[in-house]
């Protein structure tokens, strides 16, 4: 039986990283780093998702991309002191704020107004009994290094279902090629997930 997330099947829910606006500042600054937004995008993909993105429109009628938003978020200096109080000991001005995991609650929660919280534990059963409750989980491969976004639930097949903002992730090999959307995993592959999570709903 797959249980979803209510826009969890639809194509226009979903984002990709290879489009949006901090990643092409960074290849046009031919950026020794790229590929930095894949927190904020697989976070925007959960909440559009779960059906509570708002559309953010500037006044003069054009519509900025939602995880451009939230990726400007981790990097404003106004927010410092907001993301120093979800985890103590990083200095924001240092580290690209998508990183840091702790740091999405008080994101999300001041971009689209969505209650998230930090957790530690990565397991099918955690994140099924999530899903159930109607909470998508922000998660983090280990190799590479990459945020996804966990949708559904196979709980006939212990597989879970999620959506890559990174179209070309390179991991689980039998994707190559096939784009970002409605991918699953394993069981037996979550060890190559780090050991906490992000509810997001």
């Amino acid at each position: 039986m797959l249980i979803t997330l209510p826009r969890a099947l639809d194509p226009d829910a979903y984002y990709s990283q290879t489009n949006n606006v901090v990643e092409t500042i960074l290849a046009k600054c031919k950026a020794d780093r790229k590929l930095e937004t894949c927190g904020p995008t697989a976070a925007t993909i959960i909440v559009d998702a779960l059906g509570k993105l708002l559309p953010i429109v500037a006044p003069g009628g054009w519509k900025p991309q939602p995880e451009d938003v939230l990726a400007a978020w981790f990097n404003d200096p106004r927010n410092y002191d907001a993301m120093r109080r979800a985890r103590d000991g990083i200095d924001p001005a240092s580290i690209m704020g998508n990183e840091v995991p702790q740091w999405y609650p008080p994101a999300l929660a001041a971009v689209f107004g969505v209650r998230s919280t930090f957790a530690w534990g990565f397991s099918f059963d955690l994140v099924r009994e999530e899903i159930e409750r109607g909470l998508g989980v922000l998660a983090t491969i280990k190799n590479p290094g990459h945020y996804i976004a966990i949708v559904g639930v196979d709980i006939d097949r212990r597989e879970l279902l999620y959506h890559d903002p990174w179209p070309g992730d390179p991991w689980p090999g039998r994707y190559k090629g096939f784009g970002g959307q409605c991918r699953r995993l394993y069981e037996l592959e979550l060890v190559n997930i780090q050991p906490y999570r992000v509810e997001i709903g």
